[in-house]
């Protein structure tokens, strides 16, 4: 089940609980969140069959499927026992937050960086007057957090299990080097300063799977001895992916979902861009119920758009014309145009018209701005 990046489910105990419930799922709707208000206790735990979960473990899990935060209004202890089952990893957890009922206290708890605890747990407490309580030591010590930092800047982390490593090093005072290819307008916060090398930043910006930067490293003879590395594969290096691409998409009436998908991932795989650099879908509304290419927005998570010909005909632009195309769609190319409309003005296509297997495809990026 996939996760609805906008709701919330909220938890209390009693019609103490229930007053800071409602102030929560107020403060919360404001923030876009869809909120879901569960009442728990009602039912003993031991009434659970041997086996079953617990009615509150089972309202735990349905959240952790399909919900970007819970919140607790309850001591942290129940909050511990209730969610313990069902913790995965930090890139997957959704973000938990324990309040008590008289909301004295707001407790990021679980997924505070890249899930957003902590920023939604200081949200919290500003409109309740409560004490925000954030435990992550970076944060304790007003230090560089690289995860949140991500998250604040709409990049997708590729490898978290370099996040500990430099949030060590952060913590020692040491300061962390960035590289990109991409042409982004970067302000840098404190801790964080640009390189020029691939092979020794700290934090990898790119929409490639390998960056040119380490391209151009790995096919250059190496002047190292046997064992070196010129990438130094030891040095743990933070790889984060902004979303920016736009599939342009045709294809034949009933085309297959599964020679799509081979067409599409074969060529994503040649040009080596990462599927995290993916935003949405664009095509012709004449394809607006085909669905080989719904299957695989959904399967992606990717945003569908779809324009008229007249949209796509007023769209200028250098684009690979088509009389067939033109004759069966009202406008000379699909893929082309759909993707640099839905990438917006300033756009470049990356890959021009390709077709293979009753598909046309074509990518666009996204002007690159400010981050």
């Amino acid at each position: 089940m996939a996760k609805d990046l906008a709701k919330a489910g909220i938890v209390y105990f009693t019609a103490a609980g229930e007053k800071t419930a409602l102030k929560v799922a107020q403060s919360l709707e404001k923030m876009a969140f869809e909120t879901d208000l569960s009442r728990a206790g009602r039912e003993p735990e031991i009434e659970a069959k041997r086996g079953e979960l617990s009615p509150l473990k089972a309202w735990c899990k349905r959240q952790f499927e399909s919900a970007s935060l819970i919140v607790f209004i309850a001591s942290a202890g129940i909050a511990v026992r209730s969610i313990a089952p069902f913790i995965e990893s930090k890139t997957k957890d959704p973000a938990v937050v324990v309040i008590d009922e008289c909301a004295c206290f707001t407790i990021s708890l679980l997924s505070g960086h890249l899930g957003g605890a902590n920023r939604l747990a200081v949200a919290l407490a500003e409109d309740l007057g409560s004490t925000a309580v954030i435990t992550t030591a970076t944060d304790r010590h007003g230090l560089l957090a690289v995860d949140s930092w991500a998250l604040e800047n709409g990049l997708e982390v590729l490898n978290p299990e370099a996040i500990k490593p430099l949030s060590m090093r952060v913590l020692a005072g040491e300061s962390l080097s960035l590289y990109t290819e991409l042409e982004l307008e970067l302000k840098l916060p404190a801790g964080i300063r640009p390189t020029e090398d691939p092979a020794r930043a700290d934090i990898l910006i790119s929409i490639y799977e390998r960056s040119k930067g380490e391209a151009e490293l790995s096919n250059q003879p190496s002047t190292a001895g046997a064992g070196a590395s010129k990438l130094e594969p030891e040095k743990a290096q933070l790889r984060l992916c902004p979303k920016l691409l736009y599939l342009g998409i045709g294809c034949r009436k009933n085309t297959s979902s599964a020679s799509l998908k081979s067409f599409v991932d074969s060529w994503l795989d040649e040009l080596q861009i990462a599927r995290a650099a993916l935003k949405g879908i664009a095509s012709i509304d004449l394809k607006a119920e085909e669905e080989a290419i719904l299957d695989y927005a959904r399967e992606k998570k990717l945003e569908l758009n779809f324009f008229s010909a007249a949209e796509l005909n007023a769209l200028s632009g250098d684009f690979t014309g088509s009389d067939f195309v033109q004759e069966v769609t009202g406008t000379d190319n699909v893929c082309e145009r759909a993707a640099s409309l839905a990438a917006g003005p300033g756009s470049k296509l990356i890959l021009k018209k390709t077709t293979g297997q009753g598909v046309s495809l074509a990518i666009a990026q996204t002007k690159l701005g400010e981050i």
